[in-house]
């Protein structure tokens, strides 16, 4: 056999193995749980809801049945709205600026928000599982 011909068989063979190759998988979600960069494999316990990039901080309503959580990371900034009885997210909150600062008023009624830089507070009024924008307050 000549040296040419043996170089092609062994160059198809290479390539008949490779495009058998199962690709790997990109880190994210997967059936068995969250595939990280590494290789690892994370599976924790309980429910998990989408809340953004970078939630930074949760807020509980007196009652018990509404969380609030604030998504302040890179991409589209929000707060999402828990349904606690039912492990859902009631809606989200759409939040131009924002940041850390996050509370429910003592009687549950409103939500409170930072604003961010723009030296505000963002309000919501709560009725039920829903909340109503209302005008902020300047610092």
């Amino acid at each position: 056999m000549k040296k040419s011909t043996l170089y092609v068989l062994c160059v198809v063979m290479a390539l008949a193995l490779f495009s058998c190759a199962k690709p790997p998988e990109l880190p994210g979600p997967t059936k068995a749980g969250t595939l990280l960069p590494n290789r690892w494999v994370l599976t924790p316990a309980g429910t998990h809801l989408p809340v953004g990039d970078l939630p930074l901080n949760m807020s509980l309503s007196p009652d018990g049945k509404l969380l609030a959580v604030t998504n302040n990371g890179f991409s589209r900034q929000f707060i999402s709205l828990i349904d606690t009885e039912q492990d859902s997210i009631a809606g989200e909150l759409p939040v131009e600026k924002g940041f850390y600062g996050l509370t429910f008023s003592s009687d549950g009624k409103y939500l409170y928000a930072s604003g961010g830089g723009d030296e505000q507070v963002l309000v919501w009024r709560i009725s039920g599982l829903s909340a109503v924008q209302e005008p902020s307050i300047s610092l």
